[in-house]
This record gives structure tokens, sequence and C-alpha cells, in this order.
């Protein structure tokens, strides 16, 4: 919790010499205290919509203050800059460095690559759909689209992800397969028998599915907000959502474009992936449209390294300074 007593206990355990806080995570008390000691502050991956509630009358002065104990606000792009400058701050530096984001989901794949969880045989000659972080919402839209697809076409294999795997969405999701398709879940994937849908029981292992999809399918927006679209898009396949997906700058960008392609009911979706599956060009095209976003805005990493460098160069100065 940020407290002031925690906040005091915390800096005089670690001492730090500078404090980085990464896109939302400003905590007001821990920022008085270290301007207190004089201990220069970053806030990277900034980011703030424009139509943001810490804009409003009563909230504005606060976080004026907040904002303007900070010495870098790094943004991660132009229009966050602009709603920053909304508040009229008269100390930090306000500039546009990216999204570090970006760099690490492309050192993650990359890893991923060589990590192989699905044998070839289970893949081969076919064209798999993984759908990521799916919630009950998702796999209402998804699964109706699929079976239709699946009565066409011998060689689609979908793989469901969801977001919260526990034993009640699990079995959710087998009763609505059950007499409809042929399914197994991914901890039993040793005894493979053509199944046409895995479902994924285990956590962690998304990345490393979407390297086996021709098509993903990224969840939650159908219902709270989009999850991370970048972990689909750097492997350079058409990446499909709902509706829900301006909580973030990624799907819209991605959708701007021409990587991927906004869902609103199963009817669009199965007309989406009929379109995707029988136009390998049309895929093959969206795909690399996918990939290059991605690698258009790496470089942020480096970027944020040069302002930060600045800080540890005069580290000791300011270390000399902290009241200890």
């Amino acid at each position: 919790f940020d407290t002031g007593k925690g906040a005091r206990r915390f800096l005089d355990l670690i001492r730090p010499d500078i404090a980085v806080m990464v896109r939302y995570d400003v905590w007001p008390h821990l920022i008085w205290e270290l301007q207190q000691r004089h201990v220069p502050i970053l806030l990277a991956n900034a980011t703030m919509r424009r139509q943001t509630k810490r804009l409003l009358p009563m909230a504005r002065s606060f976080h004026r203050y907040i904002y303007n104990a900070i010495d870098d606000i790094l943004t991660v792009a132009e229009s966050d800059m602009e709603t920053f400058k909304k508040f009229r701050l008269s100390h930090p530096s306000i500039s546009v460095v990216g999204d570090t984001r970006y760099d690490q989901v492309c050192i993650r794949s990359a890893e991923a690559r060589k990590r192989h969880l699905v044998p070839p045989s289970i893949t081969a000659g076919k064209n798999v759909i993984v759908v990521g972080s799916s919630w009950p919402e998702d796999e209402a839209v998804v699964i109706p689209a699929f079976l239709r697809i699946q009565a066409s076409m011998e060689n689609v294999l979908l793989i469901v992800v969801p977001h919260e795997p526990s034993v009640e969405h699990l079995e959710e999701l087998e009763r609505e397969l059950e007499g409809r398709t042929s399914f197994i879940r991914f901890s039993a994937l040793n005894a493979y028998n053509g199944e046409r849908v895995i479902i994924v029981d285990s956590v962690g292992i998304l990345l490393i599915l979407y390297a086996y999809a021709h098509i993903a399918y990224v969840g939650g927006s159908f219902r709270q907000g989009i999850h991370n679209v970048l972990e689909a898009a750097v492997y350079g396949i058409p990446v499909l959502f709902g509706p829900r997906h301006r909580n973030s700058h990624e799907p819209l960008m991605l959708v701007e474009g021409g990587g991927a392609f906004v869902i609103n009911d199963s009817q669009e979706l199965y007309r989406t992936l009929e379109n995707l599956l029988t136009d390998e060009l049309a895929r093959t095209i969206t795909g690399k449209r996918a990939e290059r976003f991605v690698q258009s805005h790496v470089g942020a990493t480096d970027r944020f390294l040069k302002h930060l460098e600045r800080y540890l160069h005069t580290g000791s100065d300011h270390a000399e300074t902290i009241p200890r």
C-alpha cells in the first residue's frame, strides 16, 4: 500500500539513487518521499488517454502536483505527450520515447520459437487458429464460427487458451463442444488422435503457442477489454479481436496498419476466418503488415536507456544529498 510510513521504510531499505516508474504505477507517497530525498524519478512507457478523468477539475490540481515531482516523463506516443501537457506541468521534461514492450515481445518470441510444445505431427498440413486469453464471452463468438468452418474444411485446428483455466471454465468449455466436435486437453496431448480442438489447461505458454498459429484471435475484447495483441502480431499472422479494444493503443494502430480485423459477432468472425483461410495471399499480406507494425516500433528500450544514463552519470552527486 502507498503510505508515507511504508514509503519511508521501503526507501530506507533500498536506498535508491534513481527511481523508475512504469506506465500507470504512480504512487503519491512514494513520489513525495523520493522528492524529499532528491532522488531523480522517471516515468517510463507513460500513457494518458485523451478523455482521462485525471483532467477533471477536482482531480487536475492533485495530479499536476504529483507529475511535477517527476523529472522525466517518457511517453509511448505523441498523443500521450499532448495529454500530459494539458496538466500545464512546470518541472518535468516530457518526450516521446515509445513503448519498451515492443522490444520485449521480440526478444521473448525469439526464445519462444525455440521451444516445441506441440509435436509437429499434430500441426502438419493444418491451418491453426489460436484463441488467446479467452473468456466465455469470447468463446461464445469463436466456437459457433469455428464449427461452421470445420464443417467445410478438414485441415483446421483450433487451440483455445483460456485466460483463467479454472476447472469450472474448462468444464464449461467442454460442455459447449460436447457432441459438436472432437476435443482434447493440452495436458493429454500425448494421446492426441486427430481432435479438432485443443483446450489449453496450462498457464504461461500463450506466447509459445502463438508461434504455431496461422491466424490469432485475442480475447478480452467481448468483455472488459482486450489483452496483449503484440504477442500474436510479432509472429506475422493476422490478428482478430472484438469491439472492446480501445483500452490500449496497439489494437487501434494494428487495425489502421492493415494487420488486424475487428469482429463484432460470430457471423462476421466466420466470414473473416473463411476469407483468410481460403485466400493465402490475403492472409500473408495481413500477417506481414502485423509483423511490420511491431518491428516499426522497436527501439524504445535504447531511447529509454539514453535518458536513464543521464541520471546514472550524476547518480553519485544525487546520492550525496540523500538522507541516510
